[in-house]
């Protein structure tokens, strides 16, 4: 079967002798992790016919930042293109609340699919077949994790076009309010800039971490609805707190370090802490 494969061929050699290799469009995969790709094993058995979906493509993605970066800096010499993008403010809330709703739905589905994924293996007691194969257990469960975001890349890539390409006007509105365009211009054009920068990058780090949620709500238990409430309230709650934060009164360093520090650094540790976590509960079923 294909465990007994994977424990008869080391890596190098699955992924020469793989079709499924053949199939994948070349290089899109080549810079992941081998744990990643569409191509491993494990990746390949959660995806189905999803492994046909394909990600955001990162050098139009950059050249959509680099226009909006060259803007806002030619903007301090021709401070009046800030009161010509306003009228985009409308187009911005309508086409963004839309990706926020799209972005709520990728990340519950990604949330549920890692959750079920992990909670299926220890429900069936099949981990033991999987630590048959040439991986490490940390490995296996970041190929779940992977493939349960590789189900929603295609969906992922439109919001994070949305956001790089709707962001901006709405960024301004707040960042001139909270910086003042008139007393602090250069400053207020470097916190747009990273602000929309950190705008794409949540993007990554919440379904990562989302994903890593699900693992570790898996792994606690066998009953996949139970997994699949827990992991949707701890999701839930973490947005309703990094959201709560942003109501609070705060002075202007606080205030930057909660909307464009901690969106990075919270995911950031929320992940490593559930994988850490998920990888003790597995270990301890050997």
């Amino acid at each position: 079967m294909m465990f007994m494969r994977l424990a008869a061929v080391n890596d190098g050699a699955l992924d020469r002798h793989d079709p499924f290799s053949a199939l994948t469009p070349p290089g899109i995969d080549q810079n992941l992790p081998e744990w990643a790709r569409r191509s491993n094993p494990i990746v390949r058995r959660h995806l189905g016919g999803y492994w046909k979906a394909m990600p955001v493509e990162l050098g139009g993605l950059a050249r959509i930042v680099g226009w909006q970066f060259a803007f806002i800096l030619l903007t301090l010499p021709l401070p009046f293109l800030l009161a010509i993008l306003m009228p985009a403010a409308t187009a911005s809330l309508v086409v963004l609340p839309a990706a926020l709703f799209q972005y709520g739905r990728s990340l519950l589905t990604i949330g549920l699919s890692a959750s079920a994924a992990v909670a299926s293996e220890r429900a069936n007691q099949s981990l033991d077949l999987l630590r048959v194969s040439p991986r490490p257990l940390d490995h296996i469960l970041l190929s779940k994790i992977a493939a349960a975001i590789w189900r929603e890349i295609e969906n992922l890539a439109l919001i994070a076009v949305a956001v790089a390409v709707f962001s901006l006007p709405l960024l301004v509105i707040h960042y001139d309010a909270l910086l003042s365009a008139q007393g602090q211009p250069l400053l207020m054009r470097f916190g747009l800039m990273a602000a929309l920068l950190i705008s794409l990058l949540r993007i990554p780090f919440e379904v990562t971490m989302i994903a890593a949620i699900g693992g570790l709500m898996g792994a606690l238990g066998r009953v996949r609805a139970a997994a699949f409430i827990a992991t949707a309230l701890c999701g839930g709650a973490y947005f309703i707190f990094i959201n709560l934060l942003r109501l609070l009164t705060l002075d202007l360093s606080a205030r930057l370090f909660v909307e464009m520090v901690l969106p990075l650094l919270l995911p950031a540790a929320i992940t490593a802490l559930c994988l850490r976590l998920t990888l003790l509960i597995l270990i301890r079923e050997r």
